[in-house]
């Protein structure tokens, strides 16, 4: 299967990897979530590393989110990712 090339996308002051990242801002944004864009990145203790796609604060408590397009052949690392985290974070993978 061929990989399909992302669109950079300016919204709200950002300039997002893909249209897919961009309209989860846009879903956060009408949800009035408040919401940043790859503001962090970690060493996890495996050696891998990872820059979620956002941060989301919600009732008090980090929430990292990373966004995938559907059929994207990554769980392993995407498990790896959160074993790696630290209990004190919420980790949501989205694949839409």
């Amino acid at each position: 299967m061929a990989k399909i090339k992302p669109i950079s996308t300016r919204f709200h002051g950002y300039l997002f990897r893909s249209r897919l990242e961009a309209r989860w801002a846009v879903v956060f944004e009408t949800l009035n979530m408040n919401w940043q864009y790859e503001p962090e990145g970690f060493q996890l203790p495996c050696g891998d590393k990872w820059l979620p796609d956002f941060l989301l604060e919600i009732q008090g408590k980090n929430v990292w989110v990373e966004i995938k397009p559907p059929g994207h052949d990554d769980d392993e690392r995407l498990y790896r990712m959160a074993k790696g985290m630290s209990h004190n974070n919420y980790i949501w993978f989205i694949s839409a």
